[in-house]
């Protein structure tokens, strides 16, 4: 983003000053709640998934210093998991160690069901991380200059504001986007047993999932350098895949085009709305919600109540 850009009014009225290619995925009527309704402090507050940890965990990231939002105190996490093997030089039994710790710290965010789903994520880690240094050294990164969390920033034709989003892993020539699969937790069984369901890693006949494409041409579009996307899972040794334009199509530059071309068409429609009204209720007016989407299985009675209400 350029530090002469100006954020219009009518997205500052609304606490917007970017999209996102997370964004960009979301269904008209749960984006705009979760972005336009609500705010950023909502969404940082609202209680993780166990496969979202999981996911963090097995990713793991370099030092990190921050800010404490309450306590203004200077605070550092130190390296974990793969992070810590791609950019700290930790060996991969202690990036796999690292990963544990951090996932029994979180222990304390569930309960019930959700716990043991967790505990069940915990158990398979040390397998998703030894299929995932296998496919770092296929690809040789660990030859390269690495960089964790690259920011960059793509603004469509016609769009007030910037895409913004992070780069997991970036080289010089090429990006990562990394991607792990779980399980999804069903119900309990005859012995009272949690069931569960695999969530197995694309094939190169399926191709990777639509969303994850549409980040990734984000990601080329604002970088310009060769596209990967790994698949990750720990169901079972050596359960990864990675795709590039050699063996994807889909990560080919025509094709990667098109995604951002469908990016830019959702935001317009976005934007449109949004240049509507500052008042929430006038807005909701434009957009039809589905109740029926997955995207809001997870609020409970109060909260759907709540979500009803802005559409009476």
């Amino acid at each position: 983003m350029n530090s002469f850009d100006i954020t219009p009014e009518y997205y500052l009225n609304h606490e917007l000053d970017h999209f996102s290619p997370s964004q960009d995925t979301k269904p008209i009527d749960f984006w705009f709640w979760m972005y336009v309704v609500k705010n950023s402090e909502f969404r940082r507050k609202r209680k993780p998934k166990p496969n979202m940890i999981g996911g963090t965990a097995a990713e793991g990231n370099t030092a990190q210093t921050f800010i404490h939002s309450t306590t203004d105190q200077e605070v550092t996490i130190p390296p974990f998991s793969l992070g810590s093997y791609l950019f700290d030089g930790y060996t991969k039994e202690k990036a796999i160690e690292t990963a544990i710790e951090y996932c029994q710290e979180k222990k304390l965010l569930f309960t019930g069901d959700d716990l043991e789903h967790f505990e069940k994520i915990i158990d398979i880690l040390p397998i998703v991380l030894l299929n995932s240094f296998k496919a770092v050294d296929e690809l040789k990164l660990l030859d390269e200059e690495l960089q964790a969390q690259k920011l960059c920033s793509y603004k469509h034709p016609g769009i007030d504001v910037h895409t913004i989003g992070y780069i997991d892993i970036a080289t010089p020539t090429r990006f990562v986007e990394y991607k792990t699969k779980w399980m999804s937790k069903g119900k309990r069984g005859k012995k009272d047993q949690l069931l569960y369901r695999k969530n197995n890693i694309p094939t190169e006949k399926t191709g990777p999932d639509y969303n994850h494409i549409l980040q990734v041409a984000h990601y080329w579009k604002a970088t310009n350098l060769e596209p990967i996307l790994l698949y990750v899972s720990g169901h079972k040794e050596n359960d990864y895949i990675i795709f590039t334009p050699d063996n994807c199509d889909k990560l080919k530059p025509e094709s990667l085009e098109n995604f951002i071309e469908q990016s830019r068409r959702t935001q317009m429609v976005r934007q449109n709305i949004l240049q509507q009204s500052n008042n929430i209720k006038d807005l909701a007016k434009f957009i039809q919600p589905d109740f029926s989407s997955f995207y809001w299985r997870d609020f409970n009675s109060e909260e759907m109540e709540e979500v009803n209400k802005l559409w009476q």
